[in-house]
C-alpha cells in the first residue's frame, strides 16, 4: 500500500511544481522577429479524386456552335451568341439558322457534318423551336404540322457520328434542345398532338459515346427565356467550376421540369478552360482561396519587415543618443539630454523614423551622478522597448 502512495506522490509531484512555481511568466514582444526558417511553405495539393477527367479544351475559339432557332425565339438566340461569344466561341452571323422548313434544316446539318473538323475541339448545336409531336421540332413555314415536315431529335445528331463526321471522332458533341408549344396549336384536338417529352424509344438514344442531348420542354410560353438566361449565367459564374451537365442541372425555375439530360460522353466537358489548369470543382475553390491567403500573407510579411526595420532604426538612434549623453554627463549634461525634453525625443523619434505608435505608455530615465543630467533613456510604446 506505501508504495502505490510513493507512485501517486510521485506522479502528483511535478503538477504542483507547475501550479505553484515562482518563477514569472515569459513576456513575449508585441511584433515577432520572423526568420525565413520561420516561414513554412505549405502546398495544398488536389486529392487524385477530386481532379475529373475531362476533354481537352483549351482554346474555345476551336470550338464549333451551331444555333437554329424559330422566329419566337430571336430574344434567346442573342442571350445564346452573347454568352458563347463571351466564352471565346467564335459564333459567326454563318452559324446562325431559322428553321423555316424541314429540308432547309436537315440540308444545313448534313453539310455542316460532312466539312473536315480535324482543328476543332468539340461541337455545341443549339436548337430553339416549338414542339409538335412527342420529341419533334416544327419549323416555322410548315403550316400543316405533321410527322413528315417536323424535325426529330434523331434526325440532328445522327449526321455528327463518327461513320458519318470521323473528324469529330472522340470529340464532344453537345445538343441542346428547347422547345415550346406554338400558340396556334392549343386549339388542335389532343388526339393528334401530344407535348409529353418521350425519348425513352432505343432508336433515340445514341449507341456511342461523346454525345451529349440536353432537352428542355418550357411550358409556359411566355417563360420560354428563362431556362436560357439561367443556363448562359451559370456559364459565365461557374462555368469555370463546373462541367456543362452540372451547369445544366442547376437551372430550375419554379415548378418547371427539369431538363432532360441523356449523355454518352466519357469525359467531363467544361464550357470554359480552367484558370487553374487542372483543377476544377472543388480543387478549384480551394486553389482560389489559396491565393487569397497567399496574398493575404505576403502583405503580413511585408508589414513585419517594415516594422522590424523601423525598430532597427529606433534602437540605433536610441543608442547613439544614450551614448552621447554618457559623454556629456561626464562634464555637463547637454541641454538636449536633460529630462525636461523627454517629449520633444519621443516626438523625434517618431517623426524621424515614421513609427507611429498606438500608444506611449511611459519613458524610463536613468540619471547618473549628482543629478547632472539623463544617461540613459527608453521609450516604451504599446508595451515595447524602443
Amino acid at each position: 500500500m506505501t508504495s502505490f502512495v510513493n507512485i501517486i506522490n510521485k506522479m502528483i509531484e511535478p503538477a504542483e511544481r507547475a501550479f505553484t512555481s515562482s518563477e514569472k511568466p515569459r513576456k513575449y514582444s508585441a511584433v515577432h522577429n520572423f526568420d525565413q526558417d520561420d516561414i513554412e511553405k505549405i502546398k495544398v495539393l488536389t486529392s487524385t479524386e477530386l481532379i475529373p477527367d475531362e476533354y481537352e479544351h483549351e482554346d474555345n475559339t476551336k470550338g464549333l456552335v451551331f444555333i437554329f432557332h424559330c422566329s419566337r425565339d430571336e430574344e434567346n438566340k442573342k442571350v445564346l451568341t452573347k454568352a458563347f461569344s463571351d466564352q471565346g466561341y467564335n459564333v459567326s452571323l454563318e452559324n446562325i439558322y431559322r428553321m423555316s422548313t424541314k429540308e432547309f434544316v436537315i440540308n444545313t446539318i448534313k453539310k455542316i457534318a460532312e466539312k473536315n473538323h480535324t482543328d476543332e475541339t468539340c461541337l455545341i448545336v443549339v436548337f430553339l423551336g416549338n414542339v409538335f409531336q412527342e420529341n419533334r421540332i416544327l419549323p416555322d413555314d410548315e403550316k400543316a404540322p405533321n410527322i413528315n415536315n417536323t424535325i426529330s431529335i434523331k434526325d440532328v445528331w445522327t449526321p455528327f457520328t463518327s461513320d458519318n463526321c470521323p473528324s469529330l471522332k472522340y470529340k464532344p458533341k453537345v445538343f441542346i434542345f428547347q422547345t415550346c408549344k406554338k400558340p396556334e396549336l392549343t386549339s388542335v384536338d389532343n388526339r393528334m398532338v401530344t407535348y409529353s417529352v418521350s425519348i425513352d424509344k432505343a432508336y433515340d438514344i445514341p449507341a456511342e459515346a461523346d454525345i451529349l442531348i440536353i432537352y428542355k420542354k418550357v411550358e409556359d410560353v411566355n417563360a420560354r427565356h428563362k431556362f436560357i438566361e439561367q443556363l448562359c449565367n451559370n456559364f459565365h459564374y461557374e462555368g469555370c467550376k463546373d462541367d456543362i451537365v452540372g451547369l445544366v442541372t442547376h437551372t430550375e425555375h419554379g415548378n418547371e421540369r427539369r431538363p432532360l439530360i441523356i449523355s454518352t460522353l466519357t469525359r467531363k466537358f467544361y464550357i470554359r478552360p480552367s484558370e487553374k489548369l487542372g483543377h476544377r470543382g472543388h480543387g478549384y475553390d480551394l486553389h482560389v482561396n489559396h491565393d487569397i491567403v497567399f496574398d493575404a500573407l505576403q502583405d503580413l510579411q511585408e508589414k513585419i519587415t517594415t516594422i522590424q526595420e523601423q525598430q532597427e532604426m529606433s534602437k540605433k538612434h536610441i543608442e547613439q543618443r544614450s551614448k552621447s549623453c554618457s559623454d556629456n554627463a561626464s562634464t555637463n549634461a547637454s541641454p538636449s539630454c536633460s529630462g525636461r525634453d523627454d517629449r520633444a525625443w519621443i516626438a523625434e523619434i517618431v517623426m524621424r523614423h515614421s513609427y507611429v505608435p498606438t500608444e506611449v505608455l511611459f519613458v524610463v530615465t536613468i540619471t547618473s551622478g549628482e543629478g547632472r543630467g539623463v544617461s540613459h533613456g527608453a521609450v516604451v510604446v504599446a508595451g515595447d522597448v524602443l
